[in-house]
């Protein structure tokens, strides 16, 4: 369950030089703590899906720095 939208954001793609609004994202804050990143693709096809989930991140396991590389 959702409890908290962070932010939102759109974004475009250009087509023979029209630009069209493509998806609008969504951060969000689960009952769990974890984030999760989705979005709703308007161009989505008949029968396809709409929403997606683009990411989940649990911010209790952090990565350390030092692991990036």
């Amino acid at each position: 369950m959702i409890v908290e939208v962070r932010r939102t954001w759109r974004s475009t793609n250009t087509d023979r030089g029209d630009t069209y609004l493509a998806r609008h994202w969504y951060e969000t804050v689960l009952h769990d703590g974890r984030v999760a990143v989705i979005y709703f693709d308007r161009k989505a096809r008949a029968g396809q899906p709409r929403w997606w989930l683009y990411m989940l991140k649990d911010p209790a396991k952090r990565i350390p720095h030092t692991q990036w590389t």
